[in-house]
């Protein structure tokens, strides 16, 4: 049930996110990592890791060449560059700027791992 697992809250947690096609690695990886009951694949370097375990220095690519994609293919890539497109937990969907933080950014792939976001969510 998923405000009884989301305890950080479902406005607070991502759960879909934007990723070009074209930086390969045999398709989308946003359903949810098989060594974690909820880790999320974007921003991890491999399939074996799970989100908590992910780069966490990293948030995203904005607008990807192939070149600068191919490097990180299981990364949340945006389209434009003005931000992200992240749909949410409780089915919204807003714009993350380029501008929050790598831990913003992995804290808010984590629905029950207790830990605050960062100002930097709000912007």
């Amino acid at each position: 049930m998923l405000p009884k697992d989301f305890v950080d809250g479902t406005s607070h947690t991502i759960m879909f996110a934007t990723r070009m096609a074209y930086c390969g690695d045999g398709g989308s990886r946003f359903e949810a990592d098989p060594t974690s009951a909820w880790g999320a694949f974007f921003g991890a370097h491999a399939a074996s890791q799970s989100a908590h375990t992910t780069d966490t220095a990293s948030t995203f690519l904005l607008a990807p060449t192939i070149a600068q994609c191919v490097p990180t293919p299981l990364m949340a890539h945006s389209f434009g560059t003005v931000g992200l497109q992240v749909a949410l937990g409780d089915a919204s969907v807003r714009n993350i700027g380029p501008g929050i933080s790598p831990e913003s950014w992995n804290r808010a792939m984590q629905p029950n791992d207790g830990l605050q976001l960062g100002a930097d969510w709000e912007q």
